[in-house]
């Protein structure tokens, strides 16, 4: 099928939408199975694809997932990612999004499209796949954690709470002119241990924690070759949301223990 085609098959598929979330991404992939260009076509060209059918079927809003790595991989404990702070993207899933951000907007300032893009951190909840749910089958099985001395601060999004935010930015009123981007998060960083403790809570087990300097694990995950894991167990990556509480008075509906719990219901039935 030829752009072109794809163009009218997708105008004649949104006729008579309000609006258009889009949520489909080639994500990070750690078996490297995912070539650059598959990173390009999916992230960056259709959803402007898709955008430019909105616009030619009338469609009033789109809305963009997007993803906090557009900002950066991490901040300092006592800093946080802001809407206005610098952006800079490392590899190519997040220079993919930069860039499909930048095409979006730049198509909403010369069609009158409303676009809304969301730059969520990490998402977790039932059907969580990767680190997240290898972390809650590793404190479900009572494995001794080496995180019990650090102090980092993440951000992170229970899915049920980024939906009801990307429900609000889609069917709610247009609660700001023109085109916004927004971050997200659910208002409670947590360390890494405090994390593991949450997790452990909502599985009813104790949780084990090992009080290892953080110099030393870096060392052991380097040595290891698992360097993509020093920054996501022991770096911080914090979210300042306040901008779309301000201008939405959108607020999180479930709390990071609400959403653990939701999401241990689910994990305990893959494991009974």
């Amino acid at each position: 099928m030829t752009p072109e085609s794809s163009l009218e098959h997708l105008t004649a598929t949104l006729q008579g939408a309000q609006a258009v979330v889009h949520l489909a991404a080639a994500v990070h992939d750690v078996h490297g199975r995912t070539t650059e260009a598959e990173y390009w076509r999916v992230n960056r060209d259709y959803p402007l694809l898709l955008a430019r059918a909105a616009v030619a079927a009338h469609v009033e809003r789109f809305v963009f997932v997007s993803t906090i790595k557009v900002n950066g991989e991490g901040t300092t404990q006592d800093a946080a990612y802001r809407e206005d702070s610098h952006v800079s993207p490392h590899g190519p899933y997040a220079e993919s999004k930069w860039q499909a951000e930048q095409s979006l907007l730049e198509l909403s300032a010369a069609s009158g499209l409303l676009t809304r893009i969301v730059r969520p951190p990490l998402v977790y909840g039932p059907g969580v796949r990767a680190n997240f749910q290898s972390l809650m089958r590793w404190v479900q099985r009572g494995v001794p954690l080496p995180f019990g001395a650090l102090h980092n601060a993440r951000s992170l999004v229970y899915v049920e709470n980024l939906a009801d935010l990307l429900t609000r930015l889609a069917l709610g009123s247009a609660d700001a002119s023109g085109s916004r981007t927004y971050l997200i998060s659910d208002g409670e960083d947590l360390s890494t241990p405090e994390l593991v403790r949450g997790i452990a809570a909502a599985l009813g087990v104790a949780p084990r924690l090992v009080p290892v300097p953080e110099f030393l694990l870096r060392n052991v995950l380097s040595a290891l070759g698992r360097g993509e894991l020093i920054d996501r167990l022991l770096g911080s990556l914090r979210v300042d949301s306040s901008l779309v509480r301000r201008e939405l008075g959108w607020s999180p509906p479930f709390s990071v223990a609400e959403g653990l719990a939701r999401t241990a219901t689910w994990f305990k039935g893959l494991t009974t």
